[in-house]
């Protein structure tokens, strides 16, 4: 027969003590892991996607990317357009006053982000000289590159097999095939707010 050892009042204090400092650890452990969770995702959206170029940060919106200190949103990050080629250097003041659009309508849809992120003061449709037969130039003014100055920007959208950003003297000229037009479109506000 085995004798039970007995069990004092005190022995009973220290295993209750003891056991409530463990208690007290676990739960402050607990508690700072999640503090430091919530630290750590603060910043970020419901998703946590972000991601980062030349230094600056990415968070998916439900608008789209936005670069962290920007009030603006792409569909896809600059290293997704990388591969646009760009000549000229323009910023967004650049198109701070009047601007001419020209572009066919099916087109428009795909640059409505870019040209919603350009200060202009008022857009107006035109059309260049050897559209102006086509239906949609019938009630709009004829413009070309050669009409652009500091108070009336020209921005031309048209299809092509290369994307590609051009500006020369307040003429921005935006080339793609009609799939790419949105990649060819955030690489030029990418440019405008120089952020690549």
């Amino acid at each position: 027969m085995k004798i039970r050892k007995i069990v004092t009042k005190t022995d009973l204090q220290n295993k209750d003590k003891k056991m409530k400092t463990w208690l007290t650890v676990f739960i402050v452990v607990i508690m700072a892991a999640s503090t430091a969770g919530f630290a750590l995702n603060f910043n970020s959206d419901s998703n946590g996607q972000t991601r980062t170029y030349n230094g600056t940060k990415f968070t998916i919106t439900d608008q789209g990317w936005q670069p962290k200190g920007y009030d603006i949103y792409t569909s896809y990050l600059p290293q997704d357009v990388e591969n646009v080629s760009l000549s000229g250097n323009f910023v967004a003041s650049d198109f701070s006053a009047k601007a001419y659009l020209i572009s066919p309508p099916y087109l428009q849809n795909d640059v409505l982000e870019f040209l919603k992120y350009l200060p202009l003061q008022n857009l107006q449709q035109a059309c260049l000289i050897e559209d102006e037969n086509v239906s949609y130039c019938s009630n709009v003014p004829i413009k070309s590159c050669a009409d652009a100055s500091s108070q009336s920007a020209i921005i031309i959208i048209k299809e092509g097999n290369q994307s590609s950003v051009n500006y020369n003297g307040y003429c921005l000229e935006i080339t793609s095939n009609s799939g790419d037009m949105t990649k060819a479109a955030d690489r030029a506000l990418f440019k405008a707010y120089g952020i690549m």
